[in-house]
């Protein structure tokens, strides 16, 4: 997300998107000039970064009216996804919302589609 900022916003505002889930936004907890370039006026932004390595994390950019709050955030027991379960609420309105990571395949993630597959119903 931090090379493609401007197309974010600019997707934000043309589709007057109340809430976008992300994944694989690669923030850290230092990139708080990142997150402030994310939000167009009116909007926020709540995320949880991938703090064992590189890439990941999951976020949700949302209106200002909205009271968003992180209700858990992890990574699954055998580390083939990671998530964030975010509450909204808005005037008598409320809306869970789960967002799910699974890191495909590689030298750094020797994590089957399987694995996967067996934690993700639990």
């Amino acid at each position: 997300m931090k090379n493609k900022t401007a197309e974010i916003v600019d997707y934000i505002c043309e589709t007057k998107a109340d809430l976008v889930a992300v994944t694989e936004h690669w923030l850290t907890v230092s990139d708080s000039a990142c997150r402030t370039e994310l939000c167009p006026n009116g909007y926020k932004i709540v995320d949880h970064v991938r703090s064992d390595r590189r890439g990941g994390g999951t976020g949700l950019i949302f209106r200002e009216a909205f009271d968003v709050k992180k209700v858990e955030a992890g990574v699954s027991d055998g580390n083939s996804y990671e998530f964030s379960e975010w509450l909204i609420k808005w005037s008598s309105h409320n809306l869970r919302i789960v967002i799910i990571y699974r890191p495909p395949y590689s030298v750094n993630h020797r994590v089957s589609f399987s694995v996967f597959l067996s934690e993700f119903p639990k």
